[in-house]
């Protein structure tokens, strides 16, 4: 191949690049050096130098309640088992500002029973409004209830979420009333007006674990004097990680759902790897369940097998279906599934995705198990018509890197493949740099080709409505990749 057409097609491979979505710091502030801070590092260095008078660092003074205990401060639940929480935003907020706010809450309406709503003419409601800080009361208080949520400052999903967990009832989780048992307050390190930040509260704990992972914990410095020393440390286990980076934890959502009775089967995982499954399910009042994956930074790689669903027709009775993000809103990356089937690996574009069954039968009939894990590379690929590119750093493709194309096309389709450009290293046997395509969802399916070096591979065409593509790089050479279109084509 003559350098002239790959420096053209390195062009195009960057163009692609290029066009392809950014993801972007959501701070206001804008200062990368901040993004691994946890939520309440964000919300204490915020709420540092106002005036208005908080205890235990953001939680406004108007009323001292001891947290859940006070079932008359809970918001109303309705007859149809929801909870609505009326509130409005303030002006002062920009368009970004607002779509921040109502991505962070959307997570309450997916996981639990209670949904933030617009206010029309409701007595009590919430007004978020970018005061001085973030910070919030606990529980109900009746009337117009502030949530300050300064857009210069506040505008983190976790830090959100935070504060929106204090106004449905939820103290700090280091204050619960059992907490000697799990962490041990290290006085000496904390000024002594600091010292009530970390008072032990009346709390009513649900019959839950304690959760280290929980977004209402205080990281291990918190109100540190040295700064960066430690003040809480876990017990019997001192490195157990605490102070939440990206939002609500499984147990958090626990405590909402049982908090306000919420009969919903939902689960959610933020380890970077771990598999579930449909066996022994209780489906709750909406007759599905859900499982929502959310990972530090990478995507997620979904492996589904075992799937045995009742079949319907469309599968519109009982089905599994899968969402490229963390709501029912976002993309669908395997629309309603039912009977038995072998899928590919299913890659978010993002570090969310949502797995949602669905069963208008007895959950015992349908099954399937899932693993996942994180990966830096990789896609699902839905959309006909569509390019698929080799992994690519400053033009060339990385070494060491494992990745899975899942081409997807819809039932009574097959998808045809036609390579436009093939530059990798070159072997024998292609046992170091590789492209395997296969025919059909599971990696061991009938090879269509292994292919590497420099020549273009022939068109190929599954005879399914999956193909898969599987890239491999050594640790050794690597190369400029390759770029292929895709098209799907009824069955004849």
């Amino acid at each position: 191949m003559e350098l002239s057409t790959v420096l053209v097609l390195i062009a195009a491979g960057w163009a692609v690049c290029l066009a392809s979505p950014i993801q972007v710091n959501p701070d206001s502030d804008g200062d990368p050096k901040q993004d691994d801070r946890t939520v309440f590092e964000r919300i204490e260095a915020l709420n540092n130098e106002i005036s208005k008078p908080l205890r235990d660092g953001d939680i406004a003074y108007n009323i001292v309640r001891s947290t859940t205990k006070c079932d008359g401060c809970l918001w109303d639940t309705c007859e149809n088992g929801m909870v609505y929480v009326p509130y409005v935003l303030s002006s002062a907020y920009s368009n970004i500002d607002k779509w921040l706010i109502t991505d962070a809450i959307k997570e309450f309406e997916t996981m639990t029973c209670v949904k933030f709503v617009s206010r029309s003419s409701e007595a009590d409601y919430l007004s978020i409004e970018s005061l001085s800080g973030c910070w919030s009361y606990v529980s109900k208080i009746g009337g117009k209830q502030i949530v300050s949520l300064n857009k210069n400052g506040c505008m983190n999903p976790g830090v959100i979420q935070h504060e929106l967990m204090h106004t449905l009832g939820f103290i700090h989780e280091h204050s619960r009333s059992d907490r000697n048992n799990y962490v041990d307050i290290l006085w000496q390190n904390i000024l002594p007006v600091n010292h009530p930040n970390f008072e032990i509260r009346d709390s009513n704990n649900l019959d839950l674990p304690y959760d280290y992972g929980s977004i209402m914990h205080y990281p291990s410095t918190a109100y540190s004097n040295p700064s960066g020393t430690n003040t809480i440390v876990p017990k019997p286990d001192p490195k157990v990680p605490i102070g939440q980076t990206l939002g609500m934890s499984h147990l958090d959502v626990m405590k909402i759902n049982k908090l306000y009775k919420c009969n919903l089967c939902r689960t959610k995982f933020t380890d970077p790897s771990g598999s579930f499954s449909a066996d022994g399910l209780s489906f709750g009042q909406d007759g599905s369940c859900l499982w929502l994956i959310q990972t530090q930074n990478n995507k997620v790689s979904l492996q589904l097998s075992g799937i045995n669903i009742p079949l319907s027709v469309g599968c519109n009775e009982s089905y599994i279906k899968v969402y490229d993000g963390g709501y029912k809103s976002d993309e669908v990356l395997l629309n309603n599934t039912c009977g038995f089937q072998i899928l590919p690996p299913l890659i978010s574009s993002t570090n969310l995705m949502l797995v949602e069954l669905v069963s208008s039968q007895k959950p015992a009939l349908s099954r399937f198990s899932a693993s996942y894990n994180t990966v830096t590379y990789g896609e699902t690929l839905i959309n006909d018509n569509g390019v698929v590119i080799s992994p690519w750093v400053r033009g060339f493709y990385p070494n060491n890197v494992d990745a899975a194309y899942s081409i997807i096309a819809p039932q009574g389709y097959k998808v045809s493949l036609t390579f436009s450009y093939f530059y990798m290293e070159d072997s024998i046997n292609c046992s170091k740099d590789y492209l395997i395509v296969t025919d059909g969802a599971a990696t061991i399916a009938p090879a269509l080709g292994k292919f590497c070096g420099m020549k273009l591979p022939p068109a190929l065409v599954s005879s399914g409505n999956v193909m898969l593509l599987q890239f491999h790089s050594d640790d050794q050479k690597n190369s400029y990749g390759y770029k292929a279109s895709y098209r799907f084509a009824p069955n004849a």
